[in-house]
This record gives structure tokens, C-alpha cells and sequence, in this order.
């Protein structure tokens, strides 16, 4: 019994990030390096941002960016760095 008479939806895949690394701004200037969104694919090396001083800051691992934020400011996260989690979404009955 749901909410709307109709078919209950097909269940789609998702997926799910698991954070493993965090940039943090360190000081006024550092910056994201590109236009990012959370669920970008990212390889090992690609530069995530710029520390105020050039010096780029590189993806740790294969994995995806979470939560970038162009304006972030010393003491905030700039971004994350997530991999693919094994966890599976609930579905709901």
C-alpha cells in the first residue's frame, strides 16, 4: 500500500563513496583546481586543487570527488576524496 495508487518503481543501482581523504584550505589562496561536482571520477594524481603557493594537491587513489567547495577558507574543507564502497543501499520494501 503506498501513497499514490500506481507501480511501485524499478530499484536502481547506486553508488555509494566512501570518504578516505580530506584537502583541507590551509591558508587564504588555496584553491580547487577545475569545475568539480560530488561523484566526479578522478585518477591517482589528478590535481583536486592548488595550495595558495602553486604547489598542486593530487588525488590520493583512483576514486571520486565529495563535497567540493570553491569557496571554502582556512580551516575548511576544499574537498574530499572517496573510493567505492562494498555497501549496498537499503531498498525500501
Amino acid at each position: 500500500f503506498g501513497l499514490i495508487d500506481a507501480p511501485r518503481p524499478e530499484a536502481s543501482a547506486r553508488l555509494v563513496i566512501r570518504v578516505s581523504y580530506i584537502v583541507i584550505c590551509e591558508a587564504a589562496g588555496d584553491r580547487l583546481e577545475g569545475v568539480w561536482k560530488t561523484g566526479d571520477a578522478v585518477a591517482a594524481g589528478a590535481v583536486l586543487a592548488r595550495r595558495a603557493n602553486g604547489a598542486p594537491i593530487c588525488a590520493p587513489s583512483d576514486g571520486y570527488v565529495v563535497f567540493p567547495d570553491a569557496a571554502a577558507q582556512p580551516g575548511q574543507g576544499i574537498c574530499y576524496s572517496g573510493v567505492r564502497s562494498e555497501r549496498a543501499l537499503a531498498v525500501a520494501p
